[in-house]
Order: C-alpha cells, then sequence, then structure tokens
C-alpha cells in the first residue's frame, strides 16, 4: 500500500464518525406514491421514499404543468411554485411539468456528481441550480462556491451576494478554499450552527483532481461524503470519459449521481450499476436521470432566461 493510499485511509478513519446515521423504514412497492410530487427530494438509489417528506401536488400545480413551454424556464417554473421552500434549489422539472426541488436541509442524498457526454447538459444543469438556490434563498440562507475549468461560464453569478468566488482549477487558492470548507464542516460539527447553507460547485472533477496535492485531495474527500450533514454540499460535474480517471474508491463518496446523455451506455450502466440505465433516451444537452425510489425519474433541466429580471443569465 502507498504510502498516500495510508494517509488517505487514516484521514478518513477519523472522519468516519461523521456519517449520518439513517434508519430506512420498511415500505412495500404498493404504500409507495403512484407519482412525483413537487416537493420531492432527490433519492440516493435504493432508499424508500417513507425516509423523505413529501407533498401531494395542488390542481394549482396540476394545471400549471398544461401552461409551460419545454424546456421550462426557471423564472416560469419557480413562480408556479406556491410556497417556495428555504434552503432549496431546484433541480428541474418532472416530465408532467412539476418542479423537482432538492432539499439542502436533508443530508441523506449526499453530494451530487452528473456526468454525461459533452454537451450533455452537466454545466447547464449546474448553472441553472445555482441561479435558482440564488433565488429561493437570501444570501444570509445561502452562498456557493465554483471551481471550473471553464470559469467564465458562471461569471454572470459574480453579480449576485451569494457568491463568494469563482476560481479556475489550477489556482492556488482552491486549496485554501477546500481547507476552510472542511474547517466549517469542523466547526459545525462541535457548534451545530446551520446557516448558512454552503455548496461548493466543481465543474469539472477530473481535471481539478489533477492540480491537487495529497492532502488537499484528502480533505476534498471528506468533504464530499460528510459535508451534507452540516449544510455543506459538494456538487460536481464529470465529463463520462474522463470517469475511468478517477479512483472508484473517490466516486463512491457521491451518493447521488444524475445522468445526462452518454451514447456508451454500457458506461453509464457501469458507473451507475444499473444494466437497465437507458441514456440514450435523453434528449442531449435538455434531460438527465436521477435515481428515485429505486428507479430513474428523467428530468428536464431548467432554462435561465436572459430577458428574466430576477436573473442575470
Amino acid at each position: 500500500m502507498s504510502t498516500f493510499d495510508k494517509y488517505l485511509i487514516s484521514s478518513l478513519k477519523s472522519l468516519d464518525h461523521w456519517l449520518p446515521r439513517l434508519q430506512p423504514q420498511v415500505q412495500s412497492r404498493r404504500e409507495r406514491r403512484a407519482r412525483i410530487t413537487h416537493t420531492a427530494t432527490a433519492l440516493p438509489k435504493g432508499l424508500p421514499e417513507s425516509d423523505f417528506a413529501l407533498d401531494p401536488a395542488s390542481e394549482a400545480e396540476d394545471s400549471m404543468s398544461e401552461s409551460l413551454t419545454w424546456p421550462p424556464t426557471l423564472a416560469g417554473l419557480l413562480e408556479g411554485l406556491t410556497e417556495p421552500s428555504p434552503y432549496a434549489c431546484l433541480l428541474g422539472a418532472c416530465e408532467d411539468g412539476l418542479p423537482f426541488l432538492f432539499d439542502l436541509t436533508n443530508p441523506a442524498p449526499g453530494a451530487l456528481l452528473v456526468t454525461g457526454d459533452a454537451a450533455g447538459g452537466k454545466t447547464r444543469l449546474l448553472h441553472s441550480l445555482l441561479h435558482s438556490a440564488c433565488r429561493m434563498n437570501s444570501p444570509e440562507q445561502l452562498n456557493f462556491n465554483v471551481v471550473a475549468r471553464q470559469p467564465d461560464e458562471y461569471l454572470d453569478l459574480n453579480e449576485t451576494e451569494h457568491c463568494q468566488s469563482i476560481l479556475p482549477v489550477e489556482e492556488p487558492a482552491v486549496a485554501h478554499l477546500i481547507a476552510e470548507l472542511v474547517d466549517t464542516v469542523e466547526t459545525r460539527k462541535r457548534n451545530h450552527p446551520q446557516d448558512p447553507a454552503m455548496i461548493l460547485v466543481i465543474d469539472d472533477l477530473a481535471t481539478l483532481i489533477s492540480f491537487l496535492d495529497e492532502q488537499t485531495y484528502a480533505r476534498l474527500y471528506g468533504l464530499i461524503r460528510h459535508g451534507p450533514r452540516y449544510q455543506v454540499w459538494t456538487l460536481a460535474a464529470l465529463p463520462a470519459e474522463q470517469a475511468a480517471q478517477l479512483d472508484p474508491r473517490f466516486l463512491s463518496a457521491f451518493r447521488t449521481r444524475l445522468f445526462g446523455y452518454m451514447h456508451d451506455e454500457r458506461l453509464a450502466q457501469r458507473l451507475a450499476g444499473d444494466d437497465n440505465l437507458a441514456t440514450r433516451d435523453l434528449e442531449q444537452g435538455r434531460q438527465l436521470y436521477v435515481p428515485y425510489g429505486g428507479e430513474w425519474l428523467r428530468f428536464w433541466i431548467c432554462k435561465v432566461d436572459r430577458t428574466d429580471p430576477g436573473g442575470v443569465a
């Protein structure tokens, strides 16, 4: 075993007690809800829906789906929310038109990894998600940092008060940022304050890792694996062709994986651990799959309207 492997394992053992203790309830498939509702939370595959709060869709929300254009705009989708939830952001729209929300107070889904071919919608999803997070939360409730191979794609978000930094993957300051986020998790572990929720967007993960030293690599692993319990979230994009470059143990830290269009379905199925995932069925750059209740839910990425006064994208 290499010195680095010993260092990493030692670091991970010291962090294992951070893991959330989940107690899944047994529930038959017959008892599961027949449809996804407007407050659905992304689930790691295999966890029953009974662990997550789902509210029935109202008639107003049902009628909203009839007026939506496809792909739906972020502004139009948010207008349809009767009571937007704080500490949440929008993944997109289900195929029936209902908003699909990600709850930033629920650690069960864990960190998110979105993968797919080039132009598969990875950056578009992260960009749209951050815009929704800014519109649904005050800067006191949520802030974010972006580390990207092409940071210019996120510069419009620099105008929001929620944005702490937008850094290129090769920037030495990235190591300091990761260390600060780890320190935040350690502080919250001792003192329990949770505000604000923090999001670290990484676009793309493989390129970032190529610039990290061993200590920062281990810190990032711990942050991905344990940060959500303390409202410090990592959302990362990984080009499908680079997935083989990463240690499977590192990828396993992402409890929820989203898939965009992938021509190589065997690779997608291997990454998902599911032979039934059909990524060629997706509309490239517009749709993604997310695991939900043991199945794959297809949803639309929201379009951020440049003319919308609520956003700058």
